[in-house]
């Protein structure tokens, strides 16, 4: 019965049961690391994944052997380089729309509002995806929309998420103009903005792209903590009560986090 050791053989004939308890033992193995815990014991990973230390030094060193564990020493690793080029492959698979879609169907059927999928050109804010209300009474939207980035919750998201060095050249270039009309935008009062939604985690914006507009705009992270997109909740203005304000500020930031996580953000960091 030693044939549990098969992921390391090969698989030239030997028992498939024992080929796919090798693999469950291997997935046991690695979600024993965490970003708190990236280098393990070898006897405290078999003792949590129930597996003897014999067989979990056999099926580490399989793993070593494609470089998705690094050994340090006899009694410890930790994960290599091999799961990198795994990671780039799915990634460039799996564009944002697309994993946000679903997520965003989720948050306009919790609170019949429009939900609009925005990401930054420039200095420009793009409006890429978008699931509508099913109320009479909605805001649409039009993929291919945008606007500079100081006009609009999901705009000001988006410039927040820049270093200090390209926010001041935007101040600099870009004429601080509201989208309608020829008023002109403090910047010490879009810079307050910007501190805001950093501090808050969202931005809310009222009658900036229309006179009847409201919506609330959250960032969603990729694996390397950077600003991607931004999603708003969009709606009529009069319609933006207190109560519906703190129910789409709720469900919004669940929203992006879990968008966030499934683009590779840790968890922890919403914590």
């Amino acid at each position: 019965m030693r044939k549990s050791s098969s992921i390391v053989d090969g698989a030239d004939g030997t028992d498939a049961r024992y080929q796919i308890e090798g693999i469950s033992n291997a997935a046991r193995l690695l979600q024993g690391f965490t970003r708190q815990t990236p280098r393990r014991r070898i006897a405290d990973l078999a003792r949590e994944a129930g597996i003897s230390e014999a067989l979990t030094v056999r099926t580490l060193e399989t793993l070593a052997s494609r470089d998705f564990i690094r050994m340090c020493g006899h009694d410890e690793c930790e994960l290599g380089f091999g799961w990198l080029s795994l990671a780039n492959i799915r990634r460039r698979q799996v564009g944002v729309r697309q994993i946000a879609y679903p997520v965003m169907r989720v948050l306009r059927d919790l609170l019949n509002e429009t939900i609009i999928l925005s990401i930054r050109s420039g200095f420009r804010r793009i409006s890429v995806e978008n699931v509508e209300s099913g109320q009479p009474i909605r805001r649409t939207a039009q993929s291919g929309f945008e606007v500079p980035l100081h006009i609009g919750s999901a705009g000001k998201v988006l410039l927040a998420a820049l270093a200090p060095d390209d926010i001041k050249a935007y101040l600099r270039t870009v004429p601080l103009r509201a989208f309608q009309g020829s008023a002109e935008i403090s910047p010490k009062v879009l810079m307050s903005e910007i501190e805001t939604i950093r501090k808050l985690g969202y931005c809310i914006a009222l009658r900036e792209i229309t006179s009847d507009a409201a919506a609330i705009s959250a960032p969603v992270y990729d694996h390397q903590g950077e600003t991607v997109a931004a999603v708003s909740v969009s709606m009529p203005a009069d319609r933006f009560t207190e109560r519906l304000k703190a129910l789409c500020i709720r469900e919004l930031l669940k929203g992006t986090a879990q968008l966030s996580t499934q683009l590779g953000h840790p968890q922890d960091l919403f914590r």
